[in-house]
């Protein structure tokens, strides 16, 4: 069952609108700052990205085709939108060898995690998120995003260890909204039970539960999915509980321990009719 409904793919071509650019090792010398003869008028200089071209050889012949760093972001824009991942990675993976310094090497390598998300190479996917969160000083949005893809890919690989510690890290930021810390909560919650962690991971439902409940006034939810997930999980941990309860002899022994399952069943069965009543149409199917 995939965990990110919401943290969807998207493309950013907000450095887009460069009009021309510098063909990078064919004109001699630099660009520098205006430099003024007498009686002439003041001459603007404009730094440009660099253009690289490349002889492309075939049956008809040799041709030479020029590309850029705005080009190949803008075409493997054009492919992750139209689900064409593949292509996307490879051309995000052409820019950021090629134009390793370009303003446009920043988006390029978290599109192409999400590119590699796309074809279910979370390894791949994982590697381009952590060259983001891992800079010197990482911050702003541009690496919460991508906290949240490396943690959510972590998990695609059931590497709850690692996955558990991505979202502790993302936990500790002063910087989410409620939207955010839910989801980082209810993530962390399903690492500790799958890593049969079960008493912290219940503890974390129930915190995530609470949070919600003393911030919901402040603050709109984007969407109820890790909160519903949450009260889902807090049936499932009674319910894994319950079916690995023994049932052993003699009769008095019998009785304790049937007693003790239906408590436990009861307990699930309540939290999985909450589940229910949140009307998120995953978890209450799966609650169902």
């Amino acid at each position: 069952m995939s965990l990110a409904p919401d943290r969807g793919l998207f493309v950013r071509l907000a450095l887009l609108g460069f009009g021309s650019f510098l063909l990078s090792g064919l004109l001699p010398g630099c660009i520098h700052g205006p430099q003024v003869k007498p009686g002439t008028a003041p001459v603007t200089a404009i730094e440009m990205e660099p253009m690289k071209l490349e002889v492309v050889r075939s049956d008809t012949g040799a041709r030479v085709e020029a590309f850029d760093a705005a080009g190949l972001f803008e075409q493997a824009g054009e492919d992750l939108k139209a689900q064409r991942y593949a292509e996307a990675a490879a051309a995000y993976d052409r820019l950021l060898k090629d134009f390793p310094e370009s303003h446009f090497a920043g988006p390029a390598l978290y599109n192409a995690g999400l590119s590699y998300e796309g074809m279910k190479h979370y390894a791949e996917a994982v590697a381009r998120y952590r060259r983001i969160v891992d800079k010197p000083k990482p911050e702003g949005k541009d690496t919460l995003d991508a906290l949240f893809r490396l943690g959510s890919c972590l998990a695609e690989m059931q590497d709850w260890k690692e996955s558990l510690a991505v979202f502790v890290r993302m936990l500790a930021r002063p910087d989410l909204r409620l939207s955010d810390r839910i989801e980082a909560m209810s993530r962390r919650g399903l690492a500790q039970v799958e890593l049969g962690e079960l008493q912290a991971g219940e503890r974390t439902f129930r915190e995530t539960m609470d949070y919600f409940k003393d911030n919901e006034v402040q603050e709109r939810l984007d969407t109820d999915f890790y909160l519903a997930m949450s009260q889902f999980y807090l049936g499932q941990i009674p319910h894994r509980l319950f079916r690995a309860m023994p049932l052993r002899l003699p009769q008095r022994q019998l009785e304790q321990d049937l007693e003790a399952k239906a408590k436990m069943f009861l307990s699930a069965q309540a939290h999985y009719i909450d589940a229910i009543k949140r009307q998120n149409p995953v978890w209450a199917t799966a609650a169902g």
